[in-house]
């Protein structure tokens, strides 16, 4: 009776442990971003897009006690505003921005209170016009641009299974045009987002 006991009471034990050690092997965050959009210039051309905000949701699955791999989702609006030789604004063009992307994620501390972590990774920008435009040579077609995306920031643990995650990203892509060449930079541009967010870790 003594020996079924403990070898219950072992099985548990190990049970347990495997739990523990499998906890918050996940962590899904909600995070409100500013989207900073840089100047661009070619082909006698300068692109001046507006400055939003924006919502990006994100889901990471740790590999082991510093890496993870992580999948996001993000979504903002602005307005692409070119510029031709003579000053002012000759064509606009309003989008909705989706971010789909993917990145490694190296944590210092996963299992601590406060996590710094760096990220690196790639994907796609999808610019969809909207309705909202000025000039008639606008009427561009949906667009996706390939993006470079690396990034840091840290998370910290407000309470069990909640934290907080402020982090900066970088997104390095090709500016959209819609399609359109009359209105081509044919240049490399970059946004920069700042974002603070919750997180939940399961």
């Amino acid at each position: 009776m003594f020996r079924k006991i403990s070898m219950l009471v072992v099985s548990s034990l190990v049970f347990l442990s495997m739990a523990a050690a499998q906890e918050y092997h996940s962590d899904a965050a909600v995070s409100f971003t500013g989207v900073l959009n840089k100047d661009s210039s070619g082909n006698g051309l300068l692109q001046n897009p507006t400055h939003s905000g924006g919502l990006l949701a994100s889901y990471r699955l740790a590999l082991g006690n510093h890496s993870a791999v992580e999948l996001n989702y993000g979504y903002s609006r602005n307005t692409q505003n070119f510029t031709g030789a003579f000053p002012g604004t000759f064509a606009a063009q309003q989008a909705n921005v989706h971010e789909a992307t993917a990145a490694y994620v190296l944590s210092m501390n996963r299992a601590g209170r406060l996590d710094p972590f760096v990220l690196g990774g790639g994907g796609a920008l999808i610019f969809s016009p909207t309705g909202s435009s000025f000039n008639p040579i606008l009427g561009g077609d949906t667009q996706a641009k390939g993006t470079f995306l690396y990034g840091a920031g840290v998370d910290y643990r407000l309470v069990r299974g909640l934290g907080l995650r402020l982090q900066y990203r970088g997104l390095v892509y090709k500016a959209p045009d819609f399609g359109l060449s009359a209105i081509s930079t044919d240049s490399w541009t970059h946004t920069a987002e700042p974002s603070v967010g919750l997180t939940f870790r399961f």
